[in-house]
């Protein structure tokens, strides 16, 4: 050992010791980085100091340095973008070249590394990782397989992390599944690790399995398993046999199986210490160019989704009396390391956003993919100084926090599950963070310039998860199945009622989308307000979900002529009278109770 050793094994266990579970063995640390390079060994001693000054200075420049600190080894690699080993030219040029086509990319000169590269069922797959700003992330490549799966985790949860790896995403499938066969795609799943780790064992429907573990990344995938198959537990182990289960969240099957809400609690702030009531965007209102222009690939994409909802508005009865026109767009980017962007629009039927109809229109922009909508400006902050969205994938452990913040708000907080917070950059009224979903459950705080909480939102889960109990989704069964003239079926599977929830599904077909889950019930709220009109191959239906005290409903067509029908079980699904329905038809609900007496009555427009 030489004499800086003893110095740098204080330094690193003072700062921060190694999670509960794991030994530090100095020696093997010691031994390891020898090893690689014993011949030359005045240069050892160089790039050892070298190395220790290199992340001296990451600890003294970024909030990311409590966690290179666990060990020398440890998660460094990923913290100074060198994991495994370089891609090579053609590699890295493939990668540019996906990134340049992105409407939202990493940064030009991004470097790809090449971390795994295994071969499964025939299918040749390389695992690739870079970390570009705050991201740290993952793409999957598989031979004869045209789409990438890449996800990416943010820094910040290797400085918090309690476990010697991060799974970044679990059965994201890749490639055809067999659907006559009953099998899904190839399905993978996919991590970090540090390096103390020497085997990372995936718990699945099918069994144990090992993942392949190189390059501080870990990679398994299952060969078209069985429909439904699904990964519920990821365990690390050390070169010691010392085992840390690690944070995990399994990926949605269908509407029923959902993985349980996260265990955490919730932290921080209980109570608004300042009201404030509306809000505004004032570069946006001023018209005030901020970010980038939009490029004119993705404005003319953007054209043509306001058209569409000024149609829709206009057809529902509402928007402006005149037509809305763009007054400005810019493309904002948060983090210009990331892979994030926020087209922001201001349109509004005259040449000034002061006009009270106004609208601001927010996309959010992740490599091709876009997805937003528009309000009027002065509904934008009704609710509150700031607007939440939440958006990520099942396979995705990460869910993407983002909205839109007055100008009373300078800094905005997340409150994680196990008592961590992360502090949310606001720039051009705008926010963004990915929280892992083991994080949850989450509290989002908004603060003024005086440090004051002026907006709170609590949420128990990121929607994937539900606490219904295993017999809830193993009772269910079909209950009714209606045939319409044309062809259009629908039909009703529910289960029994358990802890307080039932799972159930409304499915509509050939191929016309389905509703349900596992909810609280019985059902409460509006009487009449979870029926709605679904069509199918030319057949209309009336269905959902009813409250208990509702015996039956009557449908009244606008000749005049009614029709009623009794519920299943909570259940209205009625097949309505083509005859009677033109484009846009109201007909009248009205809901009785077993004694006939009046509970609820409203209109409904279907459209044929």
């Amino acid at each position: 050992m030489i004499d800086a050793d003893e110095r740098i094994r204080e330094e690193v266990e003072r700062l921060l010791p190694l999670p509960a579970g794991f030994a530090a063995d100095w020696h093997d640390v010691v031994v390891r980085a020898r090893a690689a390079r014993r011949p030359r060994v005045r240069r050892k001693v160089g790039l050892l100091t070298a190395t220790l000054a290199a992340t001296m200075a990451i600890l003294a420049a970024t909030p990311l340095g409590a966690a290179i600190a666990r060990t020398l080894g440890d998660f460094s690699a990923w913290m100074i973008g060198e994991p495994g080993t370089p891609a090579s030219p053609v590699e890295q040029r493939a990668f540019q070249e996906a990134n340049e086509r992105s409407w939202a990319g990493f940064p030009p000169g991004t470097k790809l590394r090449r971390l795994i590269e295994t071969t499964v069922g025939g299918t040749d797959f390389k695992l690739y990782g870079f970390r570009s700003g705050d991201s740290l992330c993952l793409r999957l490549v598989g031979s004869s397989i045209g789409r990438v799966a890449l996800h990416c985790a943010p820094a910040h949860d290797l400085q918090k992390a309690d476990t010697p790896a991060l799974v970044v995403a679990a059965d994201e499938p890749l490639g055809d599944a067999d659907l006559a066969g009953g099998s899904d795609a190839y399905m993978t799943t996919f991590g970090i690790v540090s390096d103390g780790v020497a085997t990372i064992k995936i718990h699945a429907d099918d069994g144990d399995h090992q993942a392949v573990v190189a390059g501080n990344a870990f990679l398994y995938i299952a060969d078209h398993p069985q429909l439904g198959t699904r990964v519920r537990a990821i365990d690390a182990i050390a070169v010691n046999g010392d085992r840390a289960a690690l944070g995990f969240e399994s990926s949605p099957y269908g509407m029923f199986d959902l993985a349980a809400p996260p265990t955490g609690s919730f932290h921080g702030p209980s109570k608004i210490e300042r009201t404030v009531s509306g809000g505004t965007i004032g570069w946006l209102e001023r018209l005030e160019p901020r970010g980038s222009d939009v490029p004119a690939e993705l404005l003319e994409r953007i054209d043509q989704m306001l058209t569409r909802q000024a149609d829709l508005e206009k057809f529902r009865g509402g928007g402006s009396p005149k037509p809305l026109h763009r007054l400005m767009a810019r493309a904002l980017h948060p983090d210009p390391s990331g892979p994030l962007g926020l087209v922001m629009i201001a349109a509004s039927p005259s040449d000034s956003m002061r006009d009270p109809n106004s609208q601001v229109c927010q996309y959010l922009i992740l490599g091709k993919t876009i997805g937003g909508g528009c309000n009027r400006l002065h509904d934008t902050f009704a609710r509150g100084p700031i607007s939440i969205s939440m958006g990520g994938s099942g396979p995705s452990q990460y869910t993407r926090i983002a909205g839109l913040a007055s100008d009373d708000v300078v800094k905005v907080k997340l409150y994680l599950g196990d008592g961590q917070t992360v502090d949310v950059h606001v720039q051009d009224n705008f926010y963004s963070a990915q929280v892992a979903r083991s994080d949850f459950p989450l509290r989002i705080a908004a603060y003024d310039a005086a440090g004051r909480v002026i907006a709170l939102e609590s949420f128990r889960s990121d929607g994937l998860t539900s606490p219904a109990p295993p017999q809830a989704r193993k009772s269910v069964r079909q209950l009714m199945k209606l045939i319409g003239p044309n062809g259009g079926t629908a039909v009703l599977e529910a289960g029994d009622v358990v802890g307080g929830y039932r799972c159930w599904r409304l499915s509509f077909g050939p191929n016309a989308g389905e509703l349900g889950g596992c909810t609280p019930w019985p059902v409460k709220g509006p009487t009449l307000g979870f029926i709605a009109a679904y069509t199918t191959q030319g057949d209309h239906y009336l269905a959902g979900t009813l409250p208990a005290d509702v015996g039956a409903v009557e449908i009244r067509y606008p000749d005049g002529t009614t029709e009623t029908d009794g519920t299943t079980d909570g259940f209205l699904v009625h097949l309505l009278a083509a005859g009677k329905l033109d484009d846009r038809t109201v007909i009248a609900l009205r809901a009785y109770d077993p004694s006939r007496n009046v509970l609820a009555q409203r209109g409904l427009q279907v459209t044929r």
